[in-house]
């Protein structure tokens, strides 16, 4: 990546900061107003604050995306393999 992050990436990240700090003034705030705020969609904001939380533990893997679809896939294969093993 060259030392910068991917647009996509900082999108999340700031998407994902922007939401935590809002719960922290009001505890009621969720996905929904964070979408409104943002005049994004539900499921936009969804997928960032998930690639976001991700990015927490698996930093390497989820910066070397070039795209967020991409990103998204391997969360869900990840996602999916994790509940496999609990079956």
């Amino acid at each position: 990546m060259n030392g910068r992050k991917q647009a996509w990436l900082e999108t999340c990240i700031n998407i994902h900061n922007f939401h935590v700090e809002r719960i922290r003034i009001d505890e009621k705030w969720n996905y929904r107003d964070t979408a409104a705020e943002l005049d994004r969609s539900l499921g936009s904001v969804s997928q960032c604050i998930k690639v976001a939380r991700w990015l927490k533990t698996h930093q390497s893997k989820i910066q070397s995306f070039s795209d967020l679809k991409s990103c998204l896939e391997w969360i869900r294969e990840m996602e999916k393999d994790r509940k496999s093993e609990l079956i």
